[in-house]
């Protein structure tokens, strides 16, 4: 078995991408962002739409809490790839949905991984990786825990007193961070107490905004921190289910041969050509319950797709390899 990652893990993954998906069709598939999200709680029959809404938030946190509860094992071929493919599937989309394209915007197309605020973020901490994990064996428990504190107190402290919520690389570092601390440090009290923290934190996250909606706050800017991605109870949320996770050890080829390629979830469905008129058809059906297994269908779609992209990818390395030869 050539990839022993654990599968419970791996399915994380995709749940985590499959929630990104889903708060990208509540915020673009609707109108007016984000006020007709939190006025879902008005009514019985949709308030529920608004905790999957705020739980969705957890995408992002937890994809990245992986990232750095596991570590990442930087390679100057991973990067590379990961550009590569970033390029591809922006320049694929382009010539196929773009009419208008015209031969000097392809010189855009270079700085492809741009047009996506997290992939261009998780390129560069795939190149401070080691830097940071160099600068975590060099200094002591202490000095490590006071610098989580001061992150944590920087990123989610800041956005709470201006009652702002916002997403960039100092979000990542924060969560990456926080999860490398974890790991090196396990907190007795989490591990111990994973599930009833995940049960809690899921409640208030998924509940505290329909209240604050049924009674009346919904265009209040207090919603703008409870019931999006800053909310520092989706980073508790993350740990424990990681952690949960982590010790639900089983190994499935099938689930880590797709969890593979869940990040094209991501490049297809976030870029601007595919996401606004795809988030539009989704929403549209997402108040049945049948739209959440369409969802899915264009998670295995956008994976599909990625499996014949790195059948072509393969096929450019091996002719590249036969002509040098």
């Amino acid at each position: 078995m050539k990839d022993m990652r654990n599968s419970s893990v791996e399915l994380l993954r995709f749940v985590f991408i499959y929630c990104i998906l889903l708060i990208h069709i509540y915020g673009f598939g609707g109108e007016s962002y984000p006020d007709h999200i939190f006025e879902l709680g008005h009514s019985f029959t949709t308030l529920h739409h608004l905790s999957l809404n705020c739980l969705g938030q957890i995408g992002v946190t937890g994809f990245m809490f992986i990232s750095g509860f596991y570590g990442i094992k930087t390679k100057k071929k991973k990067i590379v790839n990961l550009i590569l493919i970033t390029i591809f599937y922006a320049s694929t989309i382009e010539f196929a949905f773009n009419p208008h394209i015209k031969v000097g915007d392809t010189r855009n197309l270079i700085h492809a991984f741009d047009l996506n605020w997290f992939i261009s973020c998780y390129i560069v901490l795939c190149i401070i990786a080691p830097i940071i994990e160099a600068g975590i064996k060099q200094i002591s428990q202490n000095i490590f825990k006071n610098i989580v504190i001061g992150l944590l107190l920087y990123f989610y402290g800041a956005h709470l007193i201006g009652l702002s919520n916002d997403h960039n690389f100092t979000f990542l570092l924060t969560i990456y961070i926080t999860a490398r601390y974890i790991k090196f440090y396990p907190p007795r009290f989490l591990f111990e107490n994973a599930a009833t923290l995940a049960c809690t934190s899921a409640l208030i996250i998924g509940g505290l905004p329909v209240l604050f909606s049924m009674a009346g706050f919904s265009h209040y800017p207090i919603m703008r921190i409870i019931a999006t991605n800053n909310n520092i109870l989706l980073l508790v949320l993350a740990a424990s289910i990681v952690i949960i996770s982590s010790r639900k050890v089983f190994y499935s080829p099938i689930i880590n041969y797709l969890s593979s390629s869940v990040l094209s979830i991501y490049l297809i469905t976030d870029n601007d050509l595919i996401l606004h008129p795809l988030t539009k058809f989704l929403y549209s059906h997402i108040f049945n319950f049948y739209g959440f297994f369409l969802i899915l269908a264009v998670c295995l779609v956008c994976i599909f797709i990625d499996k014949i992209r790195i059948l072509l990818f393969d096929f450019c390395y091996h002719l590249r390899h036969h002509i040098h030869i």
